[in-house]
């Protein structure tokens, strides 16, 4: 074995290696990619207790929940809007990161209202529930679902 075969093998062992390292640290980055962008279990709305009122104007804001971060969409699986004393009409909106109201996801809610459905809620935007028609109505809401990542931030 000549000298130069031998520093050429090494050579050769040397990049083989930081091939396989590099490889490695690809398909590390390739898996932590697709763990965040896994669904991740997510609570829109949620009061505590039945202390709400729907004792309020039309569009009035009784209870917003957390805007969705940036970089990611919400779809909310799970409504349920439970009054202890039914009276009022309240509904389910979405709403912008400046709390205008973008649309309305359940309308005429008088009484206990529970259900399931996939509404898409976009990054910045939240659900809330705001007055429809006043009454001395109490109720909670507890409104779930998951998020997931549509894009890296």
């Amino acid at each position: 074995m000549s000298i130069e075969s031998f520093i050429a093998g090494k050579a050769l062992d040397g990049q083989t290696s930081q091939r396989l390292v590099d490889s490695f640290n690809s398909l590390e980055r390739a898996i932590e990619r697709q763990t965040t962008r896994q669904q991740q279990p997510f609570i829109f709305l949620r009061s505590n207790g039945a202390n709400l009122s729907s004792n309020v104007a039309d569009g009035v804001l009784i209870l917003n929940g957390p805007a969705m971060p940036q970089g990611t969409k919400g779809v909310i699986e799970d409504f349920n809007v439970n009054f202890t004393t039914a009276a009022g009409t309240v509904r389910l909106v979405i709403m912008d990161s400046n709390n205008n109201i973008v649309v309305d996801v359940l309308r005429d809610i008088t009484s206990s209202t529970n259900g399931t459905g996939k509404t898409v809620i976009d990054e910045g935007n939240r659900l809330a529930i705001v007055g429809q028609s006043a009454g001395a109505g109490t109720f909670a809401v507890y409104c779930s679902g998951y998020i997931q990542v549509i894009r890296e931030v």
